[in-house]
C-alpha cells in the first residue's frame, strides 16, 4: 500500500497525455493513408502495435484513475 502514494495527479496526468497522444497519432496516420489512398483495413493492420500501445495507455490512466479515486 505504501506505492499508491506514488500515484499524484502528475502522474494521472502524465498518463492522459500519452494515451491523448498515441491516439492522435494513429488518427493523422490514419487520415494520411486514407489521403494518399490506401485501404482502412491495411492501415490498421500495419498500425496494430501502435494500435495495441493506445489501448494500454488509456486502460494505464482509467486503472491509475480510479485507485486514486478510491484509496485518496
Amino acid at each position: 500500500m505504501e506505492s499508491l502514494k506514488f500515484i499524484t495527479n502528475l502522474t494521472l496526468a502524465l498518463s492522459g497525455l500519452m494515451a491523448v497522444g498515441i491516439t492522435a497519432r494513429i488518427a493523422c496516420l490514419i487520415f494520411t493513408g486514407i489521403i494518399t489512398g490506401e485501404a482502412v483495413p491495411d492501415l490498421i493492420n500495419k498500425m496494430t502495435k501502435k494500435l495495441t500501445a493506445a489501448i494500454i495507455a488509456i486502460c494505464l490512466s482509467t486503472f491509475l484513475g480510479v485507485i486514486k479515486h478510491y484509496y485518496f
